[in-house]
């Protein structure tokens, strides 16, 4: 770096302002699915539990980088090292926020993948196995680095004070090439989940239009590949002069990833609003040209998760009929919502449709 170049920064008002502007967003997504899945499908999934984990960890994560923020994080390196105690902090903080930022992101994509496997993937034993391997995949790759970092300094406090502990943590270079292959696993997850979700989409039995919308929703979910592809770039600039800076960009780009995830794997289970609101004054409901239910508007309500088939087949329950029927007997199951009358919400679980 010449002397008369300035060192890169990023402004302590502008890390305050994507932080909590991305965690605001974060909430009102899982607000408005956590209200979805609990007071219109009235049936809480196993995923939906896996993305409550994923906000609580982004919420501790935006809390921690506030406080990196706080003490220097962004700023010109050099002008930061004259104050110890606010080198030691940021980079404390910074360190600490580390495996909230990676443990995060990681659990939205499992909340999508158990989605896949729960309501679409019913039928196809290979991908669901293949997408079960994944997860596991997930989990250990992403959980190492982690386990790395708080056990390769000795103490551990030589991770974030480099006056005191210079050579506490000698296998820094081993955890930093670990992360390359860390994030390059990460966005390599999120384009086969893109795929896998864009050939699911294609072969229901939807309108053109509810394809295209669905498609260029789930397509934002490459926002989160470059975000990983983004923050695994930063790793090589935290031993630099840079160090500040690269610290700020990680937690950019680590919280936009979280974030980009959030919302992608809460759309599908958003939906039913949008559903319910769309045709609450309808006797005659159509749901995306596949089924007819004859109900009357006081009757219906959501009593299945989407992409998922349940039974109704009891007199004074929503009657369910093929308007379109799929000739491919292994083809995933159809988008749908099951809409019975309120008192036979709890006792539909478990049994069959009947295709007419």
């Amino acid at each position: 770096m010449n002397e008369d170049e300035k060192p890169a920064v990023v402004a302590q008002s502008t890390l305050y302002t994507l932080i909590w502007v991305e965690f605001g967003i974060c909430t009102i997504v899982v607000g408005l699915r956590a209200y979805s899945q609990l007071l219109v499908v009235r049936r809480p999934c196993l995923d939906d539990l896996v993305m409550l984990g994923a906000y609580i960890l982004q919420g501790v994560a935006s809390g921690l980088c506030t406080a990196s923020a706080y003490w220097g994080q962004g700023s010109d390196f050099s002008e930061l090292l004259r104050d110890r105690k606010a080198v030691v902090n940021m980079l404390k903080f910074a360190m600490i926020s580390m495996p909230f930022g990676v443990l995060g992101p990681m659990l939205a994509r499992i909340s999508f993948i158990l989605f896949l496997i729960v309501t679409v993937l019913t039928v196809h034993n290979l991908r669901r196995k293949s997408l079960w391997v994944l997860i596991v995949l997930q989990v250990v790759i992403n959980a190492i680095p982690i386990i790395m970092q708080f056990t390769l300094c000795r103490p551990l406090s030589g991770m974030w004070d480099p006056f005191e502990h210079r050579q506490a943590c000698r296998a820094g270079k081993i955890v930093q090439q670990y992360g390359f292959f860390q994030g390059a696993f990460n966005a390599l997850t999120d384009l086969i989940l893109i795929v896998t979700g864009l050939l699911v989409i294609i072969h229901l039995k939807l309108r053109l239009q509810t394809k295209v919308a669905l498609c260029v929703i789930l397509s934002l979910s490459s926002l989160a590949m470059i975000a990983a592809i983004l923050k695994t770039i930063q790793l090589q600039l935290m031993v630099t002069a840079s160090t500040s800076y690269a610290y700020a960009m990680w937690t950019i780009w680590f919280l936009t990833e979280g974030t980009v995830l959030i919302i992608t794997a809460s759309v599908p289970r958003i939906r039913p609003l949008i559903i319910l609101r769309n045709k609450h004054k309808r006797d005659q409901i159509t749901y995306n040209s596949g089924f007819s239910n004859e109900v009357r508007p006081s009757q219906y309500r959501f009593g299945a998760s989407l992409f998922h088939d349940r039974t109704l087949s009891r007199p004074g329950q929503a009657r369910m009929h093929w308007l379109d029927r799929d000739n491919d007997n292994d083809s995933e199951s159809h988008d749908l919502i099951v809409l019975g009358e309120e008192g036979e919400a709890g006792r539909g679980r478990g049994r069959s449709l009947q295709k007419i």
